[in-house]
């Protein structure tokens, strides 16, 4: 009854599969924001505001990834066809 201690976590692990999240996300969203500028290269939209989203996603992607690198972190999941395995 009084025993119902928690097991402690490790902080760096589970900030470390935030962090892998976080990535995985950004990363959808700088694909796509590729694709939407590669589509919109044609029409006559604003590109230059286009042209800089896509920039601001690919360098959110990169910190990411250069700090999962600095932190020596792995992804254990395996992403099929965007579904975890």
């Amino acid at each position: 009854m009084f025993n119902n201690k928690k097991k402690p976590t490790n902080l760096k692990e589970e900030y470390d599969q935030r962090l892998l999240y976080q990535i995985e996300r950004v990363k959808r969203d700088w694909d796509a924001a590729r694709h939407s500028q590669v589509a919109l290269v044609d029409s006559r939209v604003n590109g230059h505001w286009v042209e800089a989203q896509t920039a601001l996603k690919r360098a959110k992607y990169g910190y990411l990834y250069r700090e999962a690198r600095h932190r020596h972190t792995r992804n254990s999941m395996h992403y099929y066809n965007g579904q975890i395995d």
